[in-house]
């Protein structure tokens, strides 16, 4: 099992993977299990799954921050031997990539967000139910009933929910604050980077208005709306979020050695 600076991480190398590596980040209380096989292989690239720390199999405790996140993914990097790489990330992994291009912008050359946003205001029903450890199977419960769409398969919010009740208490509390007191929303202009955007149209945690805000106020943003989708868009949609992202990756004007 590959481990680097206490990250567990999954890795698919194409063999013709000539670009800039793709870094995964998963969201609250996931690990890189959250990413389908769709994304997780991008023909034509290497694309490295992390774990966070304290998530997973990755070794150490959760952080109670976006920004210690995002400052552990580029030390990550710093082991790993990544100088430079796209940053993928799913709702609060979407707010790590944005993060460490705001304060890493050496290291970051693009930036993938799917079902995230400048801020990331919890539902206060969540996290009134979330502030109490003894209240987590009624935040389950709420999670139930709002991360998915209503055409999701039963099976596919079964696998999920199923995951989650496995995580524990403490990490679901420290994600979902750390989610909670995230924003962004007065630095965005300072991103040069170019910005991948995917959002369900169904999404109730990461509402499409968050997507709309991003694309009135970054420069370089390609924006995709996810019809029949929710916040768990990455696996209901996996196909269409696969095409999206790759039409992107694959417009960006540099490969190895030809950076930005």
């Amino acid at each position: 099992m590959p481990y680097a600076s206490g990250f567990y991480y999954a890795v698919s190398e194409a063999p013709d993977a000539l670009r800039l590596p793709v870094i995964l980040l998963h969201g609250a209380g996931s690990d890189h299990l959250c990413w389908p096989p769709e994304l997780r292989r991008l023909p034509g690239y290497r694309v490295l799954a992390l774990d966070l720390p304290g998530h997973g199999r990755s070794k150490g405790i959760t952080f109670h921050s976006v920004e210690k996140y995002a400052l552990g993914v580029v030390e990550f990097m710093n082991v790993a031997g990544v100088y430079r790489a796209i940053l993928v990330g799913h709702s609060l992994g979407g707010a790590v990539a944005l993060t460490a291009a705001l304060r890493f912008p050496e290291r970051v050359a693009a930036i993938g967000m799917v079902s995230s946003g400048a801020r990331l205001p919890v539902p206060q029903p969540l996290l009134s139910a979330l502030s109490d450890p003894k209240q987590i199977s009624r935040a389950l419960m709420f999670l139930e009933a709002h991360l998915f769409a209503k055409s999701a398969r039963r099976e596919l919010i079964v696998k999920i929910m199923n995951g989650l009740r496995q995580v524990k208490p403490e990490v679901l509390i420290s994600d979902w604050q750390a989610a909670d007191n995230f924003d962004l929303s007065d630095e965005l202009n300072s991103i040069e980077r170019p910005v991948w955007v995917a959002t369900g149209a169904a999404d109730r945690i990461t509402p499409p208005t968050l997507a709309y805000y991003l694309q009135k106020h970054l420069r370089h943003i390609t924006l995709q709306i996810i019809p029949n989708a929710g916040h768990m868009a990455l696996l209901e949609q996996p196909d269409v979020l696969a095409k999206s992202l790759l039409a992107f990756l694959n417009a960006l004007p540099f490969r190895l050695g030809n950076f930005l």
